[in-house]
């Protein structure tokens, strides 16, 4: 011992001489990696340091500092020492500093980001690790840091649960990887990490893509000089997963075989999995002995992995061994936690916000949940539906914390689709305890809470004071990332090459935001608050609101196999469920055939007349149907419920006993996010702005000849504003359609099931990611177009429509269409809502007297709901003043007059 101690100083003293750039790395090198302990390593590590910093030059003192930072990490991951990961990270950081200080190659400043990002991962510190790997993105030459940093990047949103940041950085890996053959081995890590990425996502809804990455990683493999086994059990586990997930059990059994036959035996934690996936497959076949065989060995190789828990308390719950099934979803939530809780001890909100592994965590808690309720089938214990709503209520939290970790919309989209699920579940146990205040709380977080994000945010901003010049960036910020995504998607063939170019455009302003929202956070507290806050309104201010507006509000939740509705401010809560909601599917989509065509013959009339009754019995119970007789009706539907139009319901067997004849009827995304709508301050003093582009130059559309008698119907009525042909441009939309109060757009619209939706001027088409970025403060858009209430739809939060659009940019209500229906009659309804409007009418009675007054003077074919039932009024349905008085202006004439008249007098008593 004591002859190493001397050979250390022996060297020490040697280097007293001042050595080249070069030897002082390597000198502290030799010193860490002499033959001596691990603590004189560390003490002589350090005085070196200290006693050659002066001499050194920045880029030499900071390397000297990351090759200290390595030393401590991999020491510490040999002997599992958080201590030493903390001083890795210390000395990296200190490295890092002086890099930044001194104008150090880049490729130098990459490599000690990589290794604190590396760090930070290691100590779960994920968003300061993210941070460092987009630092290194943000530099525009690509090496091998560059490649490693995507990897990560895509690493660490999965596991925080953001998938398609998570997506969006290993498709930039494949995207350059693929482009130099000696990369082949990072392209097939590539391949293999977008698989897994895909598969926490959805294995069903992306099996294609996952066989086809697995394949393409394969493939590549097969190529590498040195194959290793492990590259080949993760394909085969991938695979395997994939077709466990989409029902063929036997043929998954083969893969997962492979996999345990080329891991070896030090790897228990790829053996667990191994184990655990045989199990599910002979679980799904209902060979339960051989199930729990594979799950104890999964439990053998790896104690501390939570999903064999959760399978194995399928199995008991399956076998209706209920307090065994519900011990077992418990393991799993424990080891999660890393807490001991019983059965129905509650989870710290702390621990939520800390787990590594928030995804299954969730699905350990809603199992558990789902588990009680069965449990409640057998032996009506009501003890297990409060345990279970419990349970629920923390799914609930975690939820949140998910979503607001999330950046990426898609992400928070995923999410909102997992939570559907959740709150469908929930509101099934509210329904069971009779607790409509407690349902309709799981109902609003159910719908539109993006959108309720956004006019959070607005909020946020206003609370919090932020200066006008902060939030003016934050709103241009955001509007640029939709210019960039719309510029993106409209790229055509010829343009290309340049998808490269407008990615990385993309990522910068992404990053850009990112960071000034973060800035923001730790600059105004305040801020962080309101912003993470979201402003659901409860059951007793729904009732409140009720009252004083004096309109019945009914609330769904539906999925494809359950659903409830809640109808708030009747004399006594009327909370149902809706019978046979298994069939609903097939009815609506009965319903939508045949109210989007003409009725020609008794036998279409006998046929809709069914079919429209069956669905409106279904929807609304006989006692909920008397109570909304005669009055005003907001409904707020839910998933397919938001495609269909409640005023062509038939109430009964009698020929046009239609809906609308009982009841004003409007719909809202959500009664939180109208009252929060509501109540945002909007200036406009100009009227009504019509728009009717009529000839489309260059966009291969038909003409609509027939807009411009609607558009100057609208202008009389109104004495408004008016854009026609060659000045209804996008442009002139973009510069002058915010500054009023109403906006009628007569035009060609095309609704598609991704974010590729649009609406068409003149010159130029809008598209929906634009028109996000549109931001405005209408009280009232008419968009007389056709489908604009139709668009792609996301289980939990809504149809991503043209209105909704409009929404999110500031609007307070929209009239759009759920159907491509006849040009004369919406021109008919249309004129006549005006005319209502301008008579000082609400919103919903003037569309509703709209087409009564159709139906008064139409029959036959032309009485067909294909004819008059596209149009829906959403949001506010207060009666708004849309008309700009000619007095007015004569008023301000006259005025100005009088003030001129008045200053030429003065002035002409000063000269007497």
């Amino acid at each position: 011992m004591k002859f190493r101690v001397f050979i250390v100083i022996i060297t020490s003293l040697l280097l007293i001489s001042p050595p080249s750039n070069a030897q002082y790395l390597d000198s502290l090198k030799n010193i860490l990696s002499s033959k001596v302990s691990k603590r004189i390593k560390e003490t002589e590590g350090g005085k070196f340091i200290v006693e050659h910093q002066k001499k050194m030059i920045p880029d030499d003192l900071a390397n000297c500092y990351q090759e200290f930072g390595k030393w401590f990490y991999l020491e510490g991951k040999k002997s599992n020492n958080r201590k030493n990961l903390k001083r890795a990270i210390f000395y990296t950081e200190k490295a890092l500093s002086i890099k930044q200080d001194n104008n150090v190659s880049l490729s130098s400043l990459k490599a000690t980001l990589y290794n604190l990002g590396s760090f930070y991962y290691k100590n779960r510190n994920y968003f300061k690790a993210i941070e460092c790997y987009e630092r290194i993105k943000e530099v525009a030459e690509v090496d091998s840091n560059t490649l490693s940093a995507l990897r990560m990047l895509s690493k660490i949103y999965l596991e925080i649960g953001d998938f398609y940041k998570a997506l969006t950085n290993v498709n930039s890996l494949i995207s350059w990887s693929s482009k130099e053959t000696s990369l082949r081995k990072k392209t097939m890590q590539a391949y293999q990490q977008r698989a897994i990425v895909y598969s926490y996502m959805d294995r069903r809804k992306f099996s294609e893509e996952i066989r086809n990455d697995v394949h393409k990683a394969d493939s590549i493999l097969s190529l590498l000089p040195k194959k290793k086994a492990k590259y080949y059990s993760s394909l085969n586990q991938l695979e395997g997963n994939r077709l466990l997930e989409n029902g063929y059990y036997k043929e998954a059994i083969p893969y997962f075989e492979k996999v345990l036959e080329k891991i070896p035996k030090y790897d228990s934690i790829n053996l667990a999995r191994g184990y655990n996936s045989l199990g599910q497959s002979y679980s799904k076949l209902k060979d339960y002995k051989k199930a729990f065989l594979y799950f104890d060995k999964s439990l053998l190789y790896n104690l501390l992995y939570s999903i064999p828990y959760e399978n194995r308390g399928d199995i008991f719950i399956a076998k209706k061994q209920f307090e065994l099934g519900l011990q077992e979803y418990q393991k799993a939530i424990n080891l999660l936690v890393q807490e001991n809780l019983e059965l129905y001890e509650a989870i710290p909100q702390k621990k939520l916000e800390e787990v590594r592994d928030k995804y299954f965590l969730l699905s350990h808690i809603i199992r558990k949940a789902k588990g009680l309720l069965a449990y409640y089938q057998i032996d009506k214990k009501i003890t297990h539906i409060e345990n279970a709503l419990i349970a629920f209520k923390t799914a609930d939290r975690l939820i949140d914390i998910i979503r607001f970790e999330s950046t990426e919309v898609q992400s928070k989209l995923f999410w909102r689709e997992k939570g559907a699920d959740l709150y469908v579940g929930a509101v099934e146990a509210c329904y069971l305890l009779n607790k409509p205040e407690e349902a309709f709380y799981f109902m609003e977080k159910n719908k539109a809470i993006l959108l309720l994000e956004d006019i959070t945010n607005n909020q946020a901003i206003e609370n919090s004071k932020l200066p006008v010049y902060l939030a003016n960036k934050e709103f241009q910020l955001k509007n640029n990332i939709n210019t960039i995504e719309n510029k993106l998607q409209g790229i055509s063939k010829k343009e290309l090459e340049k998808v490269e170019e407008i990615k990385r455009a993309l990522y910068l302003s992404k990053r850009t935001y990112a960071s000034f929202i973060d800035s923001l956070m730790v600059a105004y507290p305040d801020y962080r608050k309101y912003k993470k806050e979201l402003p659901i309104i409860s059951y007793k201010e729904a009732k409140e609101i009720s009252k004083i507006q004096n309109k019945l509000f009914l609330q769904y939740i539906t999925t494809d196999t359950k659903g409830y509705g809640i109808l708030i401010g009747s004399s006594k809560p009327m909370f149902f469920e809706i019978e046979k909601a298994n069939e609903l599917p097939e009815q609506l989509s009965k319903f939508e055939k045949l109210v989007t065509q003409k009725i020609t013959t008794n036998n279409q009339q006998a046929e809709f007349q069914q079919v429209a009754n069956e669905l409106f019995n279904m929807l609304i119970p006989a006692e909920v149907y008397n109570e909304i007789k005669n009055k005003e009706l907001i409904i707020i539907p839910d998933y397919r419920l938001q495609t269909i139009s409640f005023e062509t319901l038939v109430t009964s067997k009698e020929v046009d006993s239609y809906l609308l004849k009982d009841v004003i009827l409007s719909y809202a995304y959500s009664l939180s996010y109208l009252k929060n709508n509501n109540q945002i301050k909007r200036t406009s003093e100009k009227g009504m702005l019509s728009i009717a582009p009529i000839d489309f130059k260059n966009l291969k559309l038909p003409s609509l000849a027939y807009t411009l008698s609607e558009a100057n119907a609208t202008n009389n009525i109104f004495n408004g504003a008016i854009l026609v042909k060659e000045k209804a441009t996008k442009k002139n939309f973009l510069n002058t359609g915010k500054e009023f109060k109403g906006l009628h757009l007569a035009t060609h619209a095309e609704v598609a099931n991704t974010e590729q939706s649009w609406i068409a001027f003149n010159d130029a088409k809008l598209s929906l990611q634009e028109i996000y970025g549109y931001k405005n403060a209408h009280e009232i858009v008419t968009l007389s177009a056709c489908k604009t209430s139709l668009g792609a739809l996301q289980l939990g939060e809504g149809v991503m429509s043209l209105a909704r659009g409009f929404f999110y940019g500031g609007a307070k209500s929209v009239v759009s269409s759920l159907w491509a229906s006849n040009d004369k009659a919406n021109e008919v309804i249309i004129i006549d809502f005006y005319k209502e409007l301008k008579n000082g009418v609400s919103k919903s009675k003037a569309l509703r007297n709209a087409k009564l007054n159709y139906l008064k003077n139409h029959q036959g074919i032309e009485a067909s709901p294909f004819y008059w039932g596209s149009y829906i009024v959403i949001g506010d349905v207060s009666s708004v003043d849309l008309y700009t008085s000619s007095l007015k202006n004569i008023y301000i004439i006259g005025f100005f007059i009088f003030l001129v008249f008045m200053v030429l007098l003065f002035f002409f008593k000063r000269t007497r």
